[in-house]
């Protein structure tokens, strides 16, 4: 599949509603709505001779992840740290009780979810949060509980608590693989002067996971097959470095590779390809610049050339950004023909 067919396979909605596509659906472009306002009945958009439901989902407080359960039931991350569940359709207006503390703070919090390839039989859920080291500090870390449709988690536990100790933002995506392993991010895009943190050249370092993109077992211990498990400096949890701050993970449906969308400095938003042992370039190269404006240093890359040997480039790029955030394939119980592709964006 080319990039420009595997592109117009991906819906995308910059609402923050769920987005229902179906082929037999027909209807015109409903009115313009304010910007900071959803209807109450659902709406149906035409673009590209395709045309979209979108059913609106209020009383969420920045959702930032979504997980479809078996029986097509919801479960939705607040980025505040909270767990919430759509049920038949309807948001309970309950949290679903358990999760741990976390820091909500510069784009940390509570953050991605995904099923257990074998939910049906484990129950277990994974998330990514924010843990907290004091009000201001917090690192990546991959958990997991039980969840058996109620309204709490039991056997809550970490799996993998990382170094990338930062104040600054950092988003922490995940996806399970066709091969059964947890691929998780871990972003270090701009840099601090606390002490005992990240920043921008961690992701170039292999002692951290800082700037990462990993791979682990499913009980986040690193796979003896990674491409650095014994190479001296390495974490073996690494698959890929030189990682800004990823705000998607998928895996593709056809030729099930990890697709990343990348959140740039000032311009350079990306779609990579993730392939094992490669290095994607930052803080060294990007297709953006500086917050001040300038070419390079500060919060932007270190050379002005977009490209370095040794260094990946992106399958696609965006300049001013684009700012793609999550993206999530699906096929849940009672979907018309045709209806599997769902987006909801980061709530930034």
């Amino acid at each position: 599949m080319t990039l420009h067919h595997a592109l117009r396979s991906i819906t995308w909605t910059t609402s923050l509603a769920l987005l229902l596509a179906s082929a037999g659906l027909t209807g015109q472009q409903p009115a313009a709505l304010p910007l900071d306002t959803l209807p109450d009945s659902p709406q149906v958009f035409t673009t590209g001779g395709r045309s979209y439901r979108v059913v609106p989902m209020k009383g969420l407080s920045r959702p930032f992840a979504l997980a479809f359960l078996p029986n097509g039931d919801i479960l939705i991350t607040e980025r505040g740290g909270k767990l919430r569940i759509v049920r038949n359709g309807v948001l309970d207006p309950r949290e679903i009780t358990g999760m741990p503390a976390v820091l909500h703070r510069q784009m940390k919090g509570l953050q991605d979810i995904a099923l257990h390839p074998r939910f049906a039989e484990n129950r277990l859920i994974y998330f990514t949060y924010s843990k907290p080291r004091d009000e201001k500090v917090a690192a990546a870390t991959l958990a997991r509980a039980r969840f058996d449709g109620g309204s709490a988690l039991a056997d809550v536990r970490d799996l993998l608590v990382s170094d990338a100790w930062t104040d600054q933002p950092q988003a922490s995506r995940m996806v399970f693989g066709p091969d059964g392993k947890v691929y998780m991010s871990i972003g270090v895009p701009i840099p601090t002067t606390v002490p005992g943190t990240v920043s921008p050249r961690s992701a170039q370092d292999p002692s951290t996971l800082a700037g990462k993109i990993l791979r682990v077992n499913d009980d986040g211990t690193a796979p003896p097959d990674n491409p650095f498990v014994g190479r001296q400096g390495y974490r073996p949890e690494i698959f890929a470095l030189g990682i800004r701050n990823a705000l998607g993970l998928i895996v593709h449906p056809t030729t099930g590779e990890i697709w990343e969308s990348e959140n740039g400095p000032l311009g350079g938003d990306e779609v990579n390809i993730i392939r094992a042992g490669k290095n994607y370039g930052w803080p060294i190269i990007s297709y953006g610049r500086s917050y001040t404006g300038d070419r390079t240093e500060g919060t932007g890359p270190s050379l002005a050339d977009p490209s370095a040997p040794g260094l990946e480039q992106p399958e696609l790029f965006w300049s001013p950004v684009g700012a793609a955030g999550r993206w999530t394939e699906a096929a849940h119980p009672g979907s018309p023909s045709g209806a599997r592709r769902f987006a909801l964006p980061a709530d930034r």
